[in-house]
Parts: C-alpha cells; structure tokens; sequence
C-alpha cells in the first residue's frame, strides 16, 4: 500500500510519501508535487496518482510526479479507480470526474448535490457510493455504469 501525509496544507509543509512492499516501508521522492495530497490510487507497476488541488500520476515510483492538464480548478478529495481504464475522483463543488482510459470527464453540475463537497469515496464492482457534506448536512452520492 501507499501512505501519503502532509504537516499542514501550505506551501511550507513537508510532505511524505510510503511505500510499503509486504515486508518494510521505503520513502517515496515527493518532486513535482503540490503540498495538497489528500488522495492517492494505484495499480502496483501500472500507474499511480495522488489527488489534492490538482491530479497528478507517474508510472513508476521514485520518477518525478506529472501534473494532469485539462481537471477543473478546484480541490479533489479523494481518487479509486478499478483498473487503469476506469479511475473515479470527487472533490468539492460536488466534483466526480471519470477516466475511461482515454479521458477524463468532469461531471460538473450534471450530479445531484453540486454544490456539495464529497470528502471520501469508495468504488467497487462499478458502484460509487462518495459521502461528504453540503452546509451542515450530510450527503452521499450513490452512481455506477454499465
């Protein structure tokens, strides 16, 4: 598994990053990354990414992380996926975005709830279920695909 952790959300936190392979932990290089990590998501030797004010993914641990163009300017909360072809994250202002292995689609505004923020997520067998908050209320997003 991989850990991420952060001392505080500002430009001046230190940031860090563990990789645990079964039997120890080794320190992940957290180069080209912003101070934001609030997620992460991967399929071991195929490709990961972590998620906060922006989407980033290498392809291998230890390289420089790759800042994802074209995601919507706002905070991401939390990424899943279940292969590399069918990753889901959410985020504030009722962000979920979806990539088919091609590109991404941002649904914004089309979900009950925007104006909402999802703070966590799980996907699993094609179903989203994402809770969060919206004012002082609690709010959960049920979704799938076929």
């Amino acid at each position: 598994f991989i850990a991420i952790a952060s001392t505080r959300p500002e430009p001046q936190s230190q940031q860090f990053i563990f990789y645990f392979d079964g039997s120890r932990f080794h320190r992940i290089p957290t180069a080209g990354l912003s101070y934001t990590a609030s997620g992460v998501w991967f399929i071991p030797q195929k490709v990961y990414y972590i998620v906060g004010n922006f989407v980033y993914k290498t392809f291998h641990l230890g390289q420089p992380w790759q800042r994802e163009p074209g995601h919507p300017q706002i905070f991401k909360s939390a990424i899943r996926g279940e292969a590399v072809n069918d990753v889901l994250i959410v985020g504030a202002f009722g962000l979920v975005s979806h990539f088919n292995g091609v590109s991404w689609h941002h649904f914004t505004g089309e979900l009950p709830q925007f104006y909402g923020t999802y703070g966590s997520m799980d996907y699993k067998g094609g179903l989203l279920v994402a809770g969060g908050w919206r004012g002082e209320k609690a709010i959960v997003l049920l979704g799938g695909h076929q």
